[in-house]
């Protein structure tokens, strides 16, 4: 049985709070919006995850340790409808093992259950190979109330397909919770952190924290810093594999 412990190190209320889970995943775009929304929205460390399964480091921010898994939240008017009261963001840049997904995801809806949390958002990353500068976002939903409120949001509902790791895991065993559970998936490159993916979905959250306006313009900017420098390091390799004119033509040694 696998032992997983939620450590709480500052009491808050959060009975009435909008939940969003932020895991590693294609192109770490979950990651790189749980992280943003901490630093913009300056959201609190008040708790973390640990386990001895789970990857054996400490995360340090500012000169303090963390677990490897962390829990942030702060007092924000939030939610599909703008009735939650508190954001809370539960963020990892590890991998999480097969064998602990299944765990780590009962604990999670196990906590905000017990908490009162109101609505749970998990992020990800479709992956595509699409270099389209609109990349579409997609919802999935757990029950007809979450598919009513992420529809709201103009973003196209995922009819098939398969959703993987934690937010997945998170979206069948909350089948008949009393906790609205939601999915949003931007399509992204796996072969590069995606800020721009990651911008797209910050873009739809932002519709569920009237009280902020979340500027993407530092994640877009950065996004095409990634891409100049993979075009430039593209048009390095292509220089350095071109075939030398003197070399023999293919197949003359047999």
């Amino acid at each position: 049985m696998v032992d997983i412990t939620v450590y709480e190190y500052k009491k808050m209320d959060i009975d009435n709070a909008m939940v969003v889970i932020g895991f590693p995943t294609v192109g770490m775009v979950s990651s790189i919006v749980a992280n943003f929304l901490v630093k913009k929205l300056e959201l609190d460390m008040i708790g973390g995850i640990a386990s001895d399964e789970l990857f054996p480091a400490s995360v340090v921010h500012d000169g303090r340790p963390a677990p490897p898994i962390r829990i942030y939240a702060g007092d924000r008017v939030c939610g599909p409808k703008g009735d939650c009261d508190q954001l809370v963001v539960i963020a990892t840049e590890f991998p999480i093992a097969p064998d602990m997904i299944g765990p780590l995801a009962d604990t999670i809806l196990d906590w905000c259950r017990d908490r009162g949390c109101k609505f749970l958002t998990a992020v990800e990353g479709l992956q595509t190979s699409l270099d389209d500068d609109e990349l579409s976002v997609y919802y999935v939903g757990n029950t007809d109330n979450a598919r009513n409120m992420l529809s709201d949001l103009h973003v196209e509902a995922m009819s098939n397909g398969a959703v993987g790791g934690v937010s997945g895991v998170l979206l069948y065993k909350s089948f008949s919770e009393e906790l609205d559970v939601g999915c949003l998936l931007a399509e992204a490159r796996a072969e590069f952190p995606d800020s721009r993916s990651a911008a797209a979905i910050l873009e739809v959250l932002d519709e569920m924290l009237p009280e902020i306006k979340v500027d993407t313009t530092p994640l877009l900017e950065q996004a095409e810093e990634i891409d100049k420098q993979i075009q430039q390091a593209m048009e390095h390799v292509k220089q350095v594999q071109k075939p030398d004119e003197r070399a023999p033509p293919t197949g003359m040694f047999g």
